[in-house]
């Protein structure tokens, strides 16, 4: 290799090195810890909190809409759950239904031909009531792949019928890894370089 050839050889590289640096350096400088984000994905949404808040984690929502009022029914949620002693960050998954539900009869689940799985209700606040329980890696692969889910709840009228709605996919993985990359910046200067 002559001269010139071995000259443009470590000029390339350096440019290269310099375009990387520069572009980590773009990432870190820019990112702003005070800012929070919502961001719609067809019928799921992520939430990030501003990265200067402690024990809190983004989230991705998406809501359950009953065909026949046309109208948002229950709320499911996929959020890490920063302040559990036992098992911090573990990732849960939070379904949100409507006060008038039969509190002893549970949520049902449904992913695919899996049997029904049931949550039972942890609290009820001024926007429903909640069930809660760890997003198993099975599931969460399931829901990954958009395989038919379902879920079941009975209201609380003394002669209400079970009903069951089907989960909408429309957006779900794109919700779902932008949920990952913004807890990723978060929570590691590492991948705010990106």
């Amino acid at each position: 290799m002559n001269k010139n050839m071995e000259r443009l050889a470590i000029g390339g590289g350096a440019l290269v090195l310099g375009l990387l640096l520069g572009w980590a350096v773009r990432g870190v400088a820019t990112y702003n810890v005070a800012t929070e984000t919502t961001t719609p994905y067809d019928d799921w949404r992520t939430y990030c909190p501003a990265a200067a808040v402690e024990q809190t984690s983004c989230e991705v929502m998406g809501d359950v809409v009953d065909p026949a009022l046309k109208a948002t029914v229950a709320r499911i949620s996929i959020v890490y759950d920063m302040r559990n002693k036992e098992k911090p960050g573990q990732e849960m998954i939070a379904f949100m239904l409507p006060h008038d539900v039969l509190l002893d009869a549970g949520v049902g689940v449904q992913v695919g031909k899996d049997p029904v799985k049931v949550f039972q209700y942890r609290t009820c606040n001024n926007v429903g009531c909640l069930a809660v329980t760890p997003l198993e890696p099975a599931m969460k692969s399931a829901l990954r792949s958009n395989t038919e889910t379902k879920i079941s709840f009975t209201g609380a009228a003394a002669n209400a019928k079970a009903q069951t709605l089907a989960v909408s996919f429309k957006g779900f993985n794109s919700a779902l890894s932008a949920y990952e990359r913004g807890e990723g910046r978060r929570s590691s200067m590492f991948w705010r370089f990106f």
